[in-house]
């Protein structure tokens, strides 16, 4: 399975117990450039480090971002990777925008992933101190309102 998350106004606690929840084992940074200046707790050596002690070591941290970034190409070898891989274990991509509709992770990376090859992403969000996740192709054509309100798909995890 493959799922997406966006950082922004989130904490890396509540980032890492989304993942937990729906048994993520990889954590692929999909940013061009994996530092972050609004919050230092999601700068790469920090990602690195927080994934790969103690309990937490059962999320491993790779940065993607330079065949997966927003700046440049997306390669579709990766893309493709993404989708055989998914298959094999839970994975998810993140980058900044809490909103995926404001993000490449949706309109490049899981636009191809379904479109290219058969293979659906997941968008989890944080709000409220809550986990939902959306299923933006079951939607049908996304605007502002079915994006806020998507009461079809959307669901309290914790």
């Amino acid at each position: 399975m493959i799922y997406t998350i966006g950082y922004q106004s989130s904490g890396l606690a509540q980032i890492h117990q989304a993942l937990v929840i729906k048994k993520v084992t990889t954590l692929i940074d999909v940013r061009s450039d994996p530092y972050s200046k609004a919050n230092a707790l999601f700068n790469e050596p920090v990602l690195k480090d927080y994934f790969g002690k103690g309990k937490l070591n059962t999320v491993k941290y790779l940065w993607g971002g330079v065949k997966l970034g927003g700046r440049g190409e997306i390669v579709p070898g990766a893309v493709k990777w993404l989708s055989e891989q998914g298959k094999k274990e839970n994975l998810c991509l993140m980058c900044v925008e809490k909103n995926p509709l404001e993000c490449h992770r949706h309109w490049k990376i899981a636009k191809m992933l379904f479109e290219e090859f058969d293979t659906k992403a997941i968008h989890l969000m944080i709000h409220q101190s809550k986990t939902v996740f959306l299923d933006l192709q079951t939607l049908g054509e996304v605007t502002a309102e079915t994006f806020v309100k998507p009461k079809k798909v959307q669901q309290e995890l914790i």
